[in-house]
């Protein structure tokens, strides 16, 4: 994600993403995320700069490990 983009909803993520990079990935200022996130997997979520987690959102998954 990049530029300034606001999810809300729900959103499902599994593995570690293209080459590593993350399966949800903010390479530019200004992203927020809202909403429930389920691991279907161990998954990796990283940023180049800047993501944030609104109040309300939540990881969640059953026996799976988030790598932030």
């Amino acid at each position: 994600m990049s530029g300034g983009i606001t999810t809300s909803g729900l959103i499902t993520l599994n593995g570690a993403g293209v080459a590593g990079g993350g399966a949800l990935r903010s390479v530019g200022e200004g992203t927020s995320t809202v909403g429930t996130i389920t691991l279907g997997s161990a998954a990796r979520i990283t940023s180049d700069n800047f993501l944030r987690f609104m109040a309300g959102t939540s990881i969640n998954g059953t026996n799976q490990n988030p790598d932030l």
